[in-house]
C-alpha cells in the first residue's frame, strides 16, 4: 500500500514539473537574443538557434578539437567567435 502511494506521488510530481522544465528550454523565447551551442564540429559558421538568427563566424587561429563531450573549439593564440552587434 505504501509503495502505491509513493509511486503515485512520484508520478504526480513528475507530471507537474515537466511543463516547467520544457518552458525553460523554449528556444522560441523572444527575449533570447543569441544562442550559439558550438556543436557544429567543423567549419567557420556558428548557427544562432535563437529566433533572431544572429549567426556568428569563427575568425583567426582556432580549430575544432576533441572535447570532453564531442567537439570543442581550441584557441592557440589568436582567434575569436564574432557575432553581430545586438542592441
Amino acid at each position: 500500500m505504501l509503495y502505491r502511494i509513493l509511486l503515485s506521488a512520484l508520478i504526480l510530481a513528475g507530471l507537474i514539473l515537466i511543463p516547467f522544465h520544457a518552458e525553460a528550454l523554449d528556444l522560441k523565447d523572444k527575449e533570447l537574443l543569441l544562442y550559439l551551442p558550438f556543436n557544429e564540429g567543423k567549419g567557420d559558421a556558428m548557427e544562432d538557434l535563437s529566433p533572431h538568427g544572429n549567426d556568428a563566424e569563427l575568425v583567426g587561429d582556432a580549430d575544432w578539437v576533441d572535447g570532453k563531450f564531442g567537439k570543442a573549439l581550441g584557441f592557440e593564440q589568436a582567434g575569436e567567435v564574432k557575432a553581430p552587434y545586438i542592441e
